[in-house]
């Protein structure tokens, strides 16, 4: 059983072992290394756990106390880097650097939206 706030770390912060037993990949690096064409697709928020916890590893209410799920820069970018072939999903205020509008994001949008 994988810690219920997981992406890619269990509970103490180590990684989780998949299914196939190749500890240090998870099951997307494990498809990217066979040479496979990979996606990501979220409806959502690219940053929720649906999708995200394939390509993302965040730490886990380390040191700065804050939940692996609410880390949403940095969830963003670990999917972005991650290799992944396709990437679709939506929160264009999480990828934008703060203070900047984009088609969504107002400045008062911006300036009121706490960022992680």
């Amino acid at each position: 059983m994988v810690f219920n706030e997981s992406f890619g770390l269990e509970e103490d912060n180590t990684r989780v072992t998949p299914a196939s037993g190749k500890t240090g990949y998870t099951i997307l690096e494990e498809v990217i290394v066979a040479g496979k064409a990979t996606a990501l697709i979220q409806s959502g928020q690219l940053a929720e756990t649906s999708t995200a916890a394939f390509g993302a590893e965040t730490t886990n209410r380390d040191g700065n106390h804050i939940r692996a799920r609410d880390k949403y820069a940095q969830i963003i970018e670990d999917v972005i880097r991650s290799g992944t072939d396709v990437i679709m999903g939506g929160g264009e205020l999480y990828m934008l650097p703060q203070g900047a509008t984009g088609f969504h994001v107002t400045a008062e949008l911006g300036a009121s939206e706490k960022r992680r």
